[in-house]
């Protein structure tokens, strides 16, 4: 009965000519080759009758039958299973985008936090939008030529695309055909926001003419100056632990003065119910204190606030700045050792301690990558973005978890081959690309056999190790994607190695 029910399914499997069938064919053959290698010659005449055999096949026939047919199958597998980069890319293509109505020019790294809040505004505000990322390391001279400072942000304006759109419907007007429409460039952060309200009058405005939005913007200046003093107050070598503490002590009533002001206005923003450009002036440094003090401070912001605890609340369920602005918990502790190294002042064996905690933080948070990732709201959409992200820089970031010298996060370990890098890498992006509405159980079961060779196994778990530690939110994408991504590659990591 056994191998009755086991032959009838390789004969339907060896009649199917799909990739799927022949893998069954494939896997049928391995179940009961043990078996089908002890029939007897009555026996296979006998099943002959059925449609499985055209003839008696000796024991010998039906061996190297089996192993010519897994060979075949093994060879479509491969070809099927692990396409190219330009098969992904056509799987992954995003629908049409809208025409933009603006540039925005801001740093590449994503932590300038000026940039942040003109980039929040124009996704609060819904615009379609281009970018330029600007490496402040080493500014391209056609920036420095067009924008007078220097410095990010900085947005053009489309106003010829606006008023073409105008132009089509008011066609009988006499001074249509006679405009000249511009591009307008603006710079300096507050003055962006202004621009866009102006420009862009049915969108929601953020910068409101009124005395409590004045006070709020006073107040948040005050409490991101006084968060900064105390932040890099270590800097001066000369400060003693007196005047450290003053500094702190300082910082903590602002933080304090915040949240009794959410209470006032009943938040959860800053001024009520709704998202305004105080909020976006605000959130950029906050951000970096929620995730940043307790490894390099010993402080938790929100520790006794329950009111500044409900405003980040409210913020990450405000799409325009999770999916996209904000960064994670992962993205701020990696680079806090960065951080430290640039801005921490004379190297002292604290500053080094405080660098190595840092870094313990992140490898931490490291081990919890799968455990977050289960945790994202919308994977599917998350995993479209980052499937996009990685397929369209693929060459680059294979670079990058192969870069033997790298110029950052240099205690993280890279691959050195390239081709099972590449290998890999195109593996996780088919599972970001599959149809399946569970990508993380798609990782886990997605067969692997097809992917490098055993004894490539190794480097090709080091390299999405890599490539895991090394995303970061917002520089490369958006933090649901980002997240998501590392789930992902720590999870086809961990197979690689229990293989």
């Amino acid at each position: 009965s056994q191998k009755k029910k086991s032959c009838e399914t390789m004969a339907r499997a060896r009649n199917g000519s799909s990739a799927n069938t022949k893998l069954l064919f494939a896997a049928t053959i391995a179940s009961i080759s043990s078996t089908a290698l002890g029939f007897g010659i009555a026996e296979s005449a006998s099943w002959s009758k059925r449609g499985l055999f055209f003839g008696t096949r000796s024991r010998l026939q039906f061996a190297q039958f089996a192993a010519t047919t897994t060979a075949e199958v093994a060879e479509t597998s491969q070809s099927v299973s692990l396409p190219s980069w330009e098969d992904l890319a056509a799987r992954s293509a995003s629908p049409e985008q809208r025409e933009p109505v603006l540039t925005l020019y801001r740093d590449t790294n994503g932590w300038c936090p000026f940039c942040e809040r003109v980039w929040l505004c124009i996704r609060a505000k819904n615009l379609p939008y281009r970018e330029r990322l600007i490496n402040l390391q080493d500014k391209p001279e056609w920036f420095k030529e067009l924008v007078p400072t220097t410095l990010v942000p900085a947005i053009l304006l489309h106003d010829d695309q606006q008023q073409q759109q105008q132009q089509q419907g008011e066609t009988d007007d006499a001074d249509a055909s006679t405009s000249k429409p511009q591009r307008r460039l603006i710079w300096e952060s507050l003055d962006i926001m202004k621009a866009l309200d102006d420009a862009f009058p049915s969108t929601p405005r953020m910068v409101l003419d009124s005395p409590e939005y004045l006070e709020a913007s006073a107040q948040g200046s005050s409490l991101t100056g006084a968060g900064v003093k105390f932040t890099y107050g270590a800097r001066n070598a000369t400060r003693t632990a007196q005047e450290m503490a003053e500094l702190k002590n300082a910082f903590e009533e602002e933080l304090d003065v915040m949240d009794q002001a959410l209470a006032a206005h009943g938040g959860p923003f800053r001024l009520g119910p709704d998202f305004t450009g105080v909020d976006a002036e605000i959130i950029p440094s906050m951000e970096r204190w929620r995730y940043q003090l307790p490894i390099t401070h010993d402080m938790d912001i929100l520790n006794g606030r329950p009111n500044m605890q409900r405003w980040f609340d409210a913020l990450d369920a405000f799409e325009p700045y999770s999916n996209r602005v904000s960064g994670d918990a992962y993205s701020w502790a990696a680079v806090s050792s960065t951080f430290l190294k640039i801005f921490g002042g004379e190297e002292t064996p604290k500053l080094k301690a405080t660098i190595e905690k840092a870094d313990a933080a992140a490898a931490q948070i490291v081990n919890n990558f799968v455990v977050a990732a289960e945790s994202v709201t919308s994977p599917a959409t998350a995993a479209k973005e980052a499937a996009a992200k990685l397929i369209s820089n693929h060459e680059a970031v294979v670079n990058d978890c192969t870069n033997q010298d790298p110029k950052s996060q240099k205690h993280v370990a890279r691959a050195s081959d390239a081709d099972a890098a590449d290998a890999i890498l195109r593996h996780v992006a088919s599972i970001l690309v599959s149809p399946s509405d569970d990508v993380l159980a798609t990782a886990r079961s997605a067969t692997m056999a097809h992917v490098v060779q055993e004894d490539k196994h190794a480097e090709a778990s080091l390299a999405a190790q890599t490539v895991a530690s090394r995303v970061c939110a917002p520089r490369d994408m958006s933090a649901p994607a980002a997240i998501l991504l590392r789930g992902v590659l720590k999870i086809v990591a961990d197979r690689l190695d229990n293989q």
